[in-house]
């Protein structure tokens, strides 16, 4: 866990960082979502710029990095490499999608596939390269209406070189140098799941749940409490779909990692 903590951090780091540059606070007022409406389906050929920012994708570390819609889902694929002038760190690569009027979000569910993942890890860096999905973003201000105050958190699925055949599933919320990671249900990859993230705001807490996707039974839930204020929005709003790599840097022969998966039938404030 501590390794997942590690690269986690240093994840929200650079997507909060990435996040504010390429966003505004000013948002398309006529295009505020209904509560629990399927917000997209993924039918169409073309990604919707009324439900989808006009943002590209991180990539420059990556070789091939994909965002598209493939057979009536979202697809996203990445493969990115370390450095190797380097045993510190690691290099991201994420295809990213930003919704629409952020603030207007306060819970994300989504059908989510990691269909494939690989990565070559490094012995001089104890770095582990993995790749993810995320759902999320930043939900709040915790009082000063600084960026630097805002606070993000996502629903992720995990894989890494250490066990790379299981798929695990964690919420984590970030505020400064304060946050808080758990891991609440595993899979093995490949599992189609249906994944729900929530901003619970009455009662202070993110809920992460997940289940096999149109499997009956009780899903797997998570509660995680906060206890910053979250009476102002965020400076910089967003909330996203993200696959993401992490290659560590390493001097004794280059790191890589690749991931490969689809979401659909995203719902939103359900």
């Amino acid at each position: 866990m501590k390794r997942i903590w590690v690269l986690t951090f240093m994840l929200i780091g650079s997507l909060v960082a990435i996040g504010q540059a390429q966003l505004t606070p000013v948002q398309k007022s006529s295009q505020q979502p209904e509560c629990q409406q399927v917000y997209d389906r993924f039918a169409a050929k073309w990604l919707d710029p009324e439900k989808w920012q006009l943002a590209s994708p991180v990539c420059d570390s990556a070789l091939e990095c994909v965002r598209e819609i493939r057979n009536g889902k979202l697809h996203m694929a990445v493969r990115n490499f370390g450095r190797t002038d380097s045993d510190s760190g690691s290099q991201a690569a994420f295809p990213i999608l930003y919704f629409q009027n952020p603030n207007a979000v306060t819970s994300i569910t989504a059908d989510i596939t990691v269909r494939s993942y690989s990565g070559s890890a490094c012995v001089t860096n104890d770095g582990t390269a993995n790749g993810q999905t995320q759902i999320g973003g930043t939900f709040f201000n915790a009082g000063t209406g600084d960026p630097s105050d805002d606070v993000f958190a996502i629903l992720y699925t995990y894989v890494d070189t250490f066990n790379p055949t299981i798929m695990k599933v964690n919420v984590w919320w970030g505020w400064k140098d304060q946050g808080d990671n758990q891991k609440f249900a595993e899979y093995p990859i490949g599992t189609p799941v249906t994944a729900t993230f929530k901003w619970d705001k009455s009662n202070h807490r993110f809920i992460g749940i997940v289940k096999v996707k149109g499997q009956p039974g009780t899903p797997a839930e998570v509660l995680v409490p906060y206890w910053m204020s979250d009476a102002a929005p965020a400076a910089y709003p967003d909330k996203r779909l993200v696959a993401v790599t992490f290659s560590p840097n390493c001097t004794s022969g280059q790191s890589s990692a690749q991931v490969e998966a689809t979401f659909d039938n995203v719902i939103i404030n359900h």
